[in-house]
Order: C-alpha cells, then sequence, then structure tokens
C-alpha cells in the first residue's frame, strides 16, 4: 500500500504544481477574487476550528487552481490521483497547527498569483503538496488498522 500511495502522490503532485504554473497565466481576475474568497472563508473555518469545513473549503481552493489550469491532461490527471488521495489529504488536516500552516502556503499561492510569479506559484503548490513521511506513514496505519478483516466487519 505504502509504494502505491507514494506514486499517486507522485502523479498528483507532479501535476499539480504545473496546474499552478498555468493557472497564474491563465486565470481571470474574477477567478483571482475566487481564490481569495476561498482563502478568507480557510481564515474564517481556521478561527472556528471547523476541520470539516476548512477540509471542504481548501479542496475547492485546490480544485479551483486546477481549473484554472486550462490544461485537460493535467486536470484529468490530477484529479484521477486527488480521488485516490482525499482521505490522506484529510487526515493530514488533522495533525497540530496543520491547518494554520496550509493557510499560510495557501497566502503565500495567493501572493504568487497576484504576482503572476508562475515559476513561484509552482515551487510553492510543489512544497505545499509535500507531506511530511510521519503523516503518510501514520495513514497507512490507521487505514491498515481499520480495514475489512475479512469478515464484513471493520
Amino acid at each position: 500500500m505504502g509504494i502505491l500511495l507514494g506514486l499517486a502522490t507522485a502523479l498528483c503532485w507532479g501535476g499539480a504544481d504545473f496546474c499552478a504554473r498555468f493557472a497564474t497565466r491563465r486565470m481571470s481576475p474574477a477567478e483571482r477574487q475566487e481564490l481569495h474568497a476561498h482563502c478568507a472563508d480557510l481564515e474564517r473555518y481556521l478561527a472556528a476550528n471547523d476541520v470539516a469545513a476548512y477540509t471542504k473549503t481548501a479542496s475547492h481552493f485546490h480544485a479551483a487552481i486546477i481549473e484554472f489550469s486550462r490544461n485537460a491532461y493535467l486536470i484529468e490527471a490530477v484529479n484521477r490521483s486527488v480521488l485516490m488521495l482525499a482521505g490522506l489529504f484529510r487526515f493530514d488536516l488533522t495533525y497540530p497547527d496543520s491547518m494554520r500552516r496550509d493557510l499560510a502556503e495557501h497566502r503565500q499561492m495567493l501572493a504568487a498569483f497576484d504576482a503572476f510569479d508562475a515559476e513561484a506559484a509552482r515551487a510553492l503548490m510543489r512544497r505545499h503538496a509535500l507531506l511530511d513521511s510521519t503523516v503518510v506513514c501514520d495513514y497507512i496505519a490507521y487505514v491498515e488498522a481499520t480495514a475489512c478483516d475479512g469478515e464484513g466487519s471493520v
């Protein structure tokens, strides 16, 4: 399972950083404002410690960046990978201070988008997407511990 998870993560973030790069150049002012609105919502959810709402909105933030790349191949590839990794992304946000770090990284990406700095946006997305190996190992252990025991019970 660990090897498959690592491969899916590499595929996902190998494309997501390029989506950020393309989105920087291709998104409209209204789309940029949409990202700012998502970030404002994230700030509210962080202040309220609403992990579920934060996670959902963070997903919308990332989905918007992927969509704004306007690259059908990358959109399809990244979306397929994200589906496989959604649980891991949610799991990561349950760690102490992870939502605060996540929001800070989203703000940095917004600054790169606003400055039309495509290379900075790409590098920031790549860094943002890296998960601590402890989180990945904990997630694998969690999934294996809660997997079906073969008799239909969880």
